[in-house]
């Protein structure tokens, strides 16, 4: 389920720790400080194809980080909502009917999961949304770096009275960690057993201008710290293109029980108190609640291709 809204915000404080992608450099950089000591205290007679493996294993590890760990995000992000039509597509669903809806649903999957797979769309991410109280879909299409999209893939648009497209830039986790997550089985795994749509929530904040960048850099703490806590699955942030202090926080959470836990915990409430100041004055935004459609969660064991990796 997905909540959208503005909100202005107060309660009580956030660790301090490294980010991973810090904790990782300062290990790279103490390696590499120990590598070159070492070698500068040896004669130089050539070099040996063993410092040879070792050097190139730094330049690949030190590309991983740079391109990985220390990515920014950017990637273009496009958010519909809309109808479910009245004899969508020639096949004559009602949007009031429950059988028809499920056919939809499973339709609009198998849609998604084709579109993934043709390398010329540059998806890398995409989810279908549903709201039961109002019988709207969205669909949130990620695109990778260097792609662009003029809206949302016609296939799915064509079957939903889409109201206006907004375009977003996601900020918060890195490029490399939008990508949908694996459902494959290793050795020795249990199967998979039922479909759960997890919880998920959406929220606008208006920032002042003078202190969005500040609020990157809070979300930024709090979403590596959010992460760390069970049952957070994702904790993204995305910035509206034609407007930079608009921003959309998405959390994805295991449940609702998870939700309300993580919104009375320390990470949540300090983050809240810190930001709070940063608000621009503005009218709360509609509350959304809608359910997940696409990509799939399994019940038992709980597995979710909506996990951060």
């Amino acid at each position: 389920m997905v909540l959208l809204s503005h909100q202005r915000i107060t309660p009580p404080n956030i660790d301090t720790s490294l980010t991973h992608g810090s904790e990782t450099l300062d290990r790279i950089y103490r390696a590499l400080k120990s590598w070159f000591q070492h070698i500068n205290t040896e004669p130089k007679s050539g070099v040996s194809p063993a410092r040879l493996v070792v050097g190139l294993g730094v330049v690949l590890a030190l590309n991983f980080v740079l391109t990985n760990l220390m990515d920014d995000s950017g990637l273009l992000v496009l958010i519909g909502m809309g109808k479910l039509q009245h004899g969508m597509a020639g096949h004559g669903l009602d949007p009031t009917n429950s059988t028809d809806v499920m056919l939809f649903k499973r339709t609009a999957t198998m849609t998604a999961e084709r579109l993934l797979l043709e390398p010329e769309r540059g998806l890398l991410r995409l989810e279908l949304l549903e709201d039961p109280t109002s019988e709207q879909f969205g669909v949130v299409q990620v695109h990778k770096r260097g792609f662009a999209a003029e809206g949302i893939a016609k296939e799915l648009a064509e079957q939903l009275h889409l109201r206006d497209t907004l375009q977003y830039q996601t900020v918060f986790p890195e490029r490399s960690r939008w990508r949908l997550a694996s459902l494959s089985l290793g050795e020795g795994d249990l199967p998979l057993l039922g479909n759960v749509a997890v919880a998920v929530q959406h929220e606008t904040f208006q920032v002042t201008a003078h202190k969005a960048d500040d609020f990157v850099r809070a979300w930024v703490e709090y979403g590596y710290n959010s992460l760390g806590e069970e049952g957070v699955v994702r904790c993204d942030l995305l910035r509206q293109v034609d407007d930079p202090t608009s921003f959309l926080a998405r959390r994805v959470f295991r449940s609702h029980d998870v939700r309300r836990q993580h919104q009375a915990g320390e990470h949540y409430t300090r983050w809240v108190e810190q930001v709070g100041p940063m608000m621009e004055a503005a009218e709360l935004a509609p509350l959304l609640h809608l359910d997940a459609v696409y990509p799939e969660t399994s019940l038992v064991p709980f597995r979710s291709r909506w996990t951060t990796v």
